[in-house]
């Protein structure tokens, strides 16, 4: 993009694979910001994205980016078990960081970063672009507007279908190192929006399965969830069913129901039988939708992100808010192993 402003944010890219060409797309569109560097293990896969963009230039190591005057702010496209270290050199080396979901393998590395960045005075932001859609955007507006009445079910469902040539980039595959399957790997996004949309969650029941046995992370996960406000929630998540549905989203209310459906990589809302309100391209970590090549979500956490560092504020989805969703996450896990409810603590009740 031409004609770059003094109060350019510049971005480095850390993680070349196709989110990171997502993330370097949305960059590239903002006039505040400029793609200034980019790095990954593999040194010609950073190349190739370099090569799209002019001034970009490309760093064989995280600290010789981080080292780098012309560094501002990194986003980072990595897998779930680099996110903590990569994330707080980032923010020791007083960087902004944007990262894919989650913020961390867990709650307590959570905590660490938000901490650290409140320390460092740094923007930290965690990509959840579902929420900032239209689609999602049109559906709070009801909600808050009070249209679906009183809410009588919130209904989650990912069907979708990964096979092995997804779970060849080892890993994900990993318990250790995705920190889980289904649901800390596509069911976030869902789970995410439900803490959005409807309320905080105070207690889980959670169930997990491994469906294939070639697969060391859960494959298929039931769970029933219960709101701060006493709204009750049911979901179903599985990479194992195929042919893969849509994902969906259902807010039942006295008046009526509203729908939010993903189909590979495009986000509608249903009211009721009338037509979808809006789509957008929407892209995904784990690349699954590799046919997109923009995703509208993304292009608006960036605006944000990078305005939340000119106006010296907190991003909208700041790391806070991807504790909340992490934290409901670590106890559907906790569910799941000791098979009882469990209550969802942290940053839910504050």
């Amino acid at each position: 993009m031409e004609g770059r402003t003094i109060k350019q944010i510049r971005f480095g890219v850390v993680g070349c694979s196709p989110i990171g060409f997502v993330h370097a797309d949305a960059i590239d569109q903002i006039s505040d910001a400029a793609l200034s560097g980019v790095m990954d293990a593999d040194y010609s896969r950073a190349e190739l994205l370099s090569n799209n963009y002019t001034g970009a230039n490309v760093y064989k190591d995280l600290q010789e980016l981080l080292q780098s005057p012309d560094i501002d702010a990194v986003s980072l496209c990595l897998p779930h078990h680099l996110h903590y270290d990569f994330c707080k050199a980032a923010i020791e080396a007083g960087k902004h960081v944007l990262i894919e979901k989650p913020l961390a393998l867990n709650v307590a590395q959570g905590e660490a970063l938000v901490e650290a960045a409140r320390k460092a005075d740094v923007r930290l932001g965690v990509v959840f672009q579902n929420r900032v859609v239209p689609a999602v955007q049109q559906l709070k507006e009801l909600l808050q507007a009070n249209a679906l009445g009183d809410i009588h079910l919130v209904d989650i469902r990912v069907k979708w279908y990964r096979d092995r040539e997804y779970y060849k980039a080892a890993w994900r595959a990993d318990p250790d190192k995705a920190g889980g399957g289904v649901l800390v790997t596509q069911a976030i996004h869902f789970l995410d929006l439900a803490l959005y949309l409807i309320d905080a969650v105070k207690e889980v029941f959670c169930a997990v399965s491994t469906i294939r046995p070639w697969l060391q992370v859960e494959d298929l996960a039931l769970g029933q969830l219960r709101f701060n406000n006493g709204i009750m929630g049911n979901m179903v998540c599985s990479t194992a069913i195929n042919p893969e549905e849509p994902a969906i989203l259902e807010i039942h209310g006295s008046p009526g129901s509203a729908r939010i459906q993903e189909n590979r990589g495009l986000v509608t809302f249903h009211l009721g039988n009338q037509q979808p309100y809006a789509d957008a391209p929407n892209a995904h970590q784990d690349a699954s939708v590799p046919s997109l090549v923009s995703s509208e979500g993304h292009s608006i956490v960036f605006k944000d992100f990078v305005a939340s560092i000119l106006e010296k504020r907190n991003p909208v989805i700041d790391g806070r808010e991807a504790l909340k969703t992490l934290y409901l996450i670590e106890s559907l896990y906790r569910s799941s192993k000791k098979g009882q409810w469990i209550e969802v603590g942290g940053v839910q009740k504050r």
